[in-house]
């Protein structure tokens, strides 16, 4: 989702209307002495922009790793199921404003992490070997099922970070819904 810019008012699709709330040790004994936490990230939009087309239910789906060309053949990803919470070992897919679609391992199924240079915490996170850029929160990570049609998903969560290795991190379904 890129940024709102007022010169160009067509490089959007909505904005975001709420976050969760984040909460302190005191509220949750989970959440580290003086950090602010939570569980999730979330995405929560109002869609803005008539000049952009749109599908509920539907992911973008690129040629390739590292490009946002949009596949002519098979422009989408249409999210048919769901699980809560993913398991090491399972690889899955995340398709970012930045990277496009990249997939890789999970390497963690539920990790606390730190966001860098802040107070933020996020609980039990999923981590996954792919890039994480910046400006790709809120990217959707799935797994491609291709049932019961081809290009059908099965959705895991949402990116939020990336780690301070690069590895992608994302909330959880189980975790969406605090």
């Amino acid at each position: 989702q890129p940024n709102r810019d007022p010169n160009n008012p067509n490089n959007y699709i909505a904005y975001e209307t709420a976050d969760p709330s984040f909460f302190t040790s005191a509220q949750n004994p989970l959440c580290p002495p003086n950090r602010l936490c939570r569980y999730s990230d979330a995405s929560f939009y109002k869609q803005d922009n008539s000049n952009r087309s749109r599908q509920q239910g539907y992911v973008a789906r690129t040629v390739g790793s590292y490009t946002t060309e949009i596949s002519h053949n098979f422009p989408t990803f249409r999210i048919v199921d769901y699980r809560n919470s993913a398991t090491e070992g399972e690889v899955l897919s995340k398709v970012g404003r930045v990277n496009g679609w990249l997939a890789g391992r999970v390497t963690n199924d539920c990790k606390t992490m730190d966001v860098v240079g802040t107070n933020y915490t996020f609980l039990c996170q999923g981590m996954m070997m792919a890039n994480q850029a910046d400006g790709e929160s809120g990217a959707p990570v799935f797994y491609e099922t291709d049932s019961p049609q081809y290009s059908d998903a099965r959705m895991y969560g949402m990116a939020t970070i990336r780690s301070t290795d690069g590895q992608a991190v994302f909330s959880q379904v189980n975790s969406m819904f605090w």
